[in-house]
Parts: C-alpha cells; structure tokens; sequence
C-alpha cells in the first residue's frame, strides 16, 4: 500500500527532534482522499494521529453472510453500470510506527515497525518517509528539522573567571649557529631556567613561525646576500711566504714556514701548504711538488774498487731540545768511537716522525760527544727532543721563496717560484 505524509509545518517537524512520539487516532479517510498526520501534545511527550487512504472496494465474496434484519426501504438509485461487480472487502490498512534518525547533519523519518492492521505486515527494511510517501533510502526522505533558522542575537558576556594559579617559569632555549649546507640555522642545544620537565633537544631548530623538527625548514639566519660594497682603499703590502718541502708520506709538499717583506699583521703559519689554486690547510691537499718518476736510466759501468778506509763513527743520538729551522745547531749525544768528519752530511731526524720532521746540513764542528751541523735543509716544524743523526745526502729539494702573496696560482708558471730545486 502506499503512504502520503502531510507536514503541516516546519515547527510541528522540528518538534519530533526530541522527546517520545506516541501513536494516537488512526483515522480512514476516502480512497482518493490525501493522507495526513497531525502531532499534538508538548516536549516531552508528543501524540502522532494519523489519517490514512481507505482502500479499494474488494471483489464480492462467494461465501454468502448471515441473512441481516430488513433495512428500511431507500430511495431508487440510479440505473447502474450492469458490468460492475463490487469486490470483497479489503483488510484494514497497517499505520506506520516512525523514528527520528541521522542521516549526516539531517534528521530523518524511518519506518520501524507497523501496528493496527490485517493481513501480512509491510516491510520495515529501509523505509524512510520522502517528500510524497514512503522511498527505500536516507538520502531521499525528507530532512524534519528543516532548514536552519537565523543566527540568535548574542548574550550578555558573563563574568571574568577567577585568576588561575601561578605556572611554572618558563624554559629559555640555549641555540647554536649550525650549518645546513649553505644556510646557517639555528639549532635549540639546551634549555635553562624553566621549572618542571626540561623540553627535548633533539632536531630542534628554529622555523619561522617557531619550533621546527629539522634544519631545512628551520630560517637561514644570515639573510640574502647584501649588494656589492664599494671598493675599499689600498692594503698594506702583501706578504711573501718562506716555503719548505716537506713530507706527506711518499708525497713531497709545500709548506709555509714563515712570511717576509709585508707590512701589518703577519699571516699564520699553522697548517698552511701550498695547494693547486692557493693556501690549503693540510699536507693531503697540497700538491706534490716532485711531479711523476721519470723512467729509469741505463746502468752505468761497474767501477774499481776503492782501497778500504778506516773505519769512523757514521750516527749519534741525541736529546738535545731543538726547534727544526736553518742555521747552527749543536747536538751532544753519547762517546762515539769517532767523531763525525766535518764537511760530511748528516741528516738529522725526529724519531717520533723521521720521514716528516728532520733538518739536513753540513758537519762544521765534531767531537765525540758534540756534532755542530750548518741546518741548509728543513722538513716539518717544531721543537723535538728525539734526534737521531745519520751521515746521508742532502734532499731532492730545498727551501723556496714566493712571490707576493696573493692567489697561489698552480701549477706556477715559469718564474714566479726563485731558489733551487
């Protein structure tokens, strides 16, 4: 059968929001008659009263009923259709018992259960009351409550709430300029002056807009690069460097020893070598100034044998304190057999470092217990105390002066490096 629901208006709709509905009347009105539905009571309690279509005149039962009492004698009707045949009576029609549901934001009818009628009973699954009757989904019925009424006029503001308790103080983050490629960041490393628990440290950085959890969305805090300054005025007199080949393992390097002829501030020397465009700040950077090996040249001839000569002392050790640099030095060492010839080559070394640390120069001055050396040849820097000095040959390469210091171009083009090789 099919249900039609009058709804007299939006506020009777909105009522069924809240509260019980209770069935009322259940009323049969005439067949093509529109079917109705009124809601008395108050909040809480509401009454549903219903009117419902009657149905269709039913076909003529071939059961005849008891004989009735003889009615009183009506009025002739018309002639009637002679092809009509009334039909039975139909069974009383069911009422439906509805709930108020959600459908999202929307507030619709749902049909239950049915009560109050005969025969089988309609079907309860998914049905929903739409605009004209009964439809098989939420979506199509309609929404009770119905559109939203307008805004309220605003209350009164209330009182100002009690002053809440005294919080702990504050934690102040202690920050470090980091580097996040070729940004500067700042990182949070610690936290002082708070009370309670200390915040965290880990990838903190600051954003923004405040805390951020890694440096590439934290700020670059030195800004856009600032537009080219004017030329400034004429420096002081550049440095040149005293240069010495020193050892990187197999390697032969440049390093500055000392500046001369500039004028101010001399620059310094720790750390500083010769590499292919400049000044570089280790030995694994410079440049080998030996440059490949050559091939191997021809054996030359076997000569005579020299007449055996007396045998003299050829090494000493030594404590002596020496800083390594050129010019004079005396090392006391333990008796030897004999005093080192003077005019031989004694390299002298640091045993801590002997292939980077040692000085080589001529014998001047022997005894057996003191050698004093002219230092021509230096390797390395500082003081040692660990000398250990040996009848050898002067190095592959010697001290070398630069030019004026600048940009070290490399490899140095003919003439710009003076001294011997």
């Amino acid at each position: 059968m099919e249900l039609f629901l009058i709804v007299d208006t939006v506020n009777k709709i909105n009522r069924l929001l809240e509260g019980d509905i209770e069935i009322g009347t259940v009323e049969a009105v005439g067949t093509n008659d529109q079917a109705y539905a009124e809601l008395d009571g108050q909040y809480p309690n509401w009454t549903l009263n219903l009117g419902l279509p009657r149905g269709l005149q039913g076909e003529a039962s071939t059961v005849p009923g008891p004989k009735g009492d003889q009615g009183e004698k009506g009025d002739k009707g018309d002639t009637g259709d002679p092809s009509y045949v009334p039909g039975p009576q139909g069974n009383q029609g069911w009422a439906p018992m509805l709930a108020v549901v959600s459908d999202g934001n929307r507030r619709v009818l749902q049909i239950w259960d049915w009560t109050g009628g005969a025969g089988p009973k309609p079907s309860t699954t998914n049905q929903f009351i739409g605009p004209t009757g009964i439809v098989g989904d939420a979506a199509s019925a309609v929404d009770v409550r119905g559109s939203q009424g307008l805004q309220g006029i605003q209350g009164i503001q209330g009182n100002q709430g009690n002053t809440g308790s005294q919080g702990n103080a504050g934690w102040t983050p202690v920050m470090a300029v980091v580097s996040d490629g070729t940004r500067r960041v700042l990182q949070i490393t610690d936290w002082v002056g708070g009370a309670g628990t200390k915040p965290s440290t880990t990838n903190q950085f600051v954003g923004p807009t405040g805390i951020v959890s890694s440096a590439a969305s934290a700020v670059d805090v030195r800004g856009d690069q600032g537009i080219q300054g004017i030329q400034g005025i004429q420096g002081d007199k550049g440095w040149a460097p005293i240069l010495a080949a020193v050892s990187d393992g197999a390697r032969r390097v440049h390093q500055i020893v000392d500046w001369t002829g500039g004028a101010g501030t001399k620059p310094s020397t720790t750390n500083q070598f010769i590499g292919p465009t400049g000044i570089v700040g280790s030995a694994a950077a410079a440049v080998d100034i030996r440059g490949a090996a050559g091939a191997d040249g021809t054996n030359g001839t076997t000569g005579t044998n020299g007449t055996n000569g007396t045998n003299a002392a050829s090494k000493f050790t030594s404590t002596t304190s020496r800083s390594i640099g050129t010019g004079s030095k005396q090392f006391d060492h333990s008796a030897l057999s004999q005093a080192l010839p003077v005019g031989s080559v004694v390299r002298v070394q640091s045993d801590a470092a002997p292939t980077t640390n040692y000085m080589v120069g001529v014998v001047t001055a022997s005894t057996t217990i003191s050698t004093t050396i002219n230092v021509t040849q230096i390797f390395g820097s500082g003081t040692k105390t660990d000398w250990t000095g040996t009848i050898s040959g002067f190095s592959g390469a010697a001290n070398v002066l630069f030019g004026a210091v600048g940009s070290l171009p490399g490899p140095y083009p003919d003439g710009y490096i003076t001294g011997e090789y």
